[in-house]
């Protein structure tokens, strides 16, 4: 496996050799001050793993907030922000995100914005966040457990990618994380889906996952095109339940949710994008012998919808979502109306997970 992957805004690079390479970023760049932000999770069990592995970040700042996709709102940007001021970053500060996705959005998301933008690296420690949030620019917090509401684009100077920070993690995580990588060979690498099926993930399929979206993010980085889209399949259901559960004080992981909306989007491929029934039901029979979910009752499917209608996809209160045409093969922009995204929804509700 290559230890490397260049892209047009940033190098990922790939093990213990990747903090070389973050010395030399920070000797080169003249770094004023460093910054470690982690959540109570990273701080316990990831940051004296980073700063034994290069040592001269044991002096660097640290700022810990708490965990999960609740904190990941503009009260924890102020104070990240705040905490910033106070240890007197200035415009040549560095801050290092230490830990899953809501760590690398919040973290890009408020580098970004103090004193109009200090520089920003991304060591992601889950699964999900190595193969997804960490990659493409995208950086946001949520606006009243709306799923990414605020935020802006903006690249990290280096991403690096330590498998060793996965053995922190319980299962439930990791097949979390799994669900992104799923969905990367759904829309894009037939090959990687099938991989996938006998196995659970290494790090091959971590380098090809994060291949694939880098790849997709380098033709249409700033989601213009709309290629980049492709990469929301999953995402429109998926972030509705994940929002929905939110409020309910009931976290579902991002991946257990996108896991769900994926079975979904693939029935509405079927319905509107010919996408074979067989697939489809390849998908749904793969994800459900894989995940374990609570039952989506009938009654909140109107709540979901809701949530859906907010999706930063929809174009004048059309909903547009990504389709599969075939496993491997997607395309974008289908206006689908409420109706045929509640029937998916229902059809989801009888399943036993």
């Amino acid at each position: 496996m290559k230890k490397i992957i260049t892209t047009i805004n940033y190098p990922i690079y790939f093990g213990n050799k990747s903090y070389e390479k973050l010395k030399i970023y920070i000797d080169k760049n003249k770094i004023s001050k460093l910054f470690i932000l982690c959540d109570i999770n990273t701080y316990k069990f990831c940051l004296k793993q980073l700063q034994n592995k290069v040592t001269f970040l044991g002096k660097s700042q640290v700022i810990s907030i708490y965990s999960g996709e609740k904190v990941k709102n503009i009260e924890s940007s102020l104070y990240i922000w705040r905490s910033l001021y106070a240890y007197k970053a200035d415009r040549n500060s560095l801050l290092i995100n230490l830990g899953g996705g809501v760590i690398n959005d919040i973290g890009g998301f408020s580098a970004s914005l103090f004193k109009r933008g200090v520089d920003f690296i991304h060591i992601p420690t889950t699964l999900l966040s190595m193969v997804d949030a960490s990659i493409g620019g995208k950086t946001g917090i949520d606006l009243d457990n709306i799923k990414n509401e605020i935020g802006v684009f903006n690249f990290p100077k280096i991403i690096i990618i330590d498998f060793l920070y996965l053995q922190t993690l319980c299962f439930r995580e990791l097949i979390s994380g799994q669900a992104e990588i799923l969905k990367h060979g759904l829309i894009y690498d037939k090959n990687l889906w099938l991989k996938l099926k006998k196995k659970h993930v290494w790090n091959t399929e971590i380098f090809a996952s994060i291949t694939i979206k880098q790849n997709i993010v380098n033709k249409d980085p700033y989601e213009i095109k709309g290629l980049r889209k492709i990469l929301n399949f999953g995402h429109s259901i998926g972030h509705g339940i994940e929002s929905y559960f939110l409020i309910e004080n009931f976290t579902f992981l991002h991946g257990e949710a996108i896991a769900i909306g994926m079975i979904c989007e693939a029935w509405i491929s079927y319905l509107f994008n010919r996408f074979p029934l067989s697939q489809y039901e390849d998908i749904k029979n793969t994800i459900l012998d894989s995940y374990s979910f609570p039952i989506i009752k009938p009654i909140v499917i109107q709540k979901i919808i809701n949530h859906i209608q907010h999706d930063k996809k929809n174009i004048k209160g059309d909903i547009r979502f990504s389709l599969l045409k075939e496993i491997g093969n997607c395309n974008f922009d289908h206006k689908i109306s409420i109706e045929n995204i509640k029937n998916a929804l229902i059809l989801i509700s009888k399943y036993k997970f």
